[in-house]
């Protein structure tokens, strides 16, 4: 019994270590489009951020939530919990930094003393491909 106890605990683990190896390797840069806007939300406790893409309707739909999937996720990817590790996650990936614009700010505030709803905000972030010299 425990030796078949053993036998699934390895198969899980290496079929665990087998998909996470996978799914970062299986990003590339030539199947992703030139550019790509990410939004950050300063929304998550503990000094996070949430990120995401927006893939919708594209037709690089699969792969971008992919990216994204890799990028947010602890447990089978990247993790980024901070804009430095989110720069150098995308140039990893073959992209680099072009801009940055708030996008939304959530909530209203007349100076220092008076502000409504909460202190969160919308960034979006451009990065496009690294092209190598030719």
């Amino acid at each position: 019994m425990k030796k078949n106890l053993w036998r699934v605990v390895g198969l899980l683990f290496l079929t665990c270590s087998i998909y996470i190896s996978a799914q970062s390797q299986s990003i590339k840069a030539e199947d992703l489009p030139e550019y790509i806007v990410l939004n950050a939300e300063n929304t998550k406790l503990l000094g996070g951020i949430g990120l995401s893409i927006a893939s919708k309707n594209s037709s690089y739909k699969e792969k971008l939530d992919q990216l994204e999937d890799v990028i947010t996720n602890k447990k089978t990817g990247e993790g980024v919990r901070n804009l430095t590790d989110l720069l150098n996650v995308m140039h990893k990936y073959g992209f680099e930094y072009v801009d940055a614009f708030l996008s939304s700010s959530l909530g209203l505030s007349a100076g220092d003393d008076f502000s409504i709803g909460s202190n969160k905000s919308r960034s979006s972030i451009v990065f496009r491909k690294i092209h190598s010299p030719r």
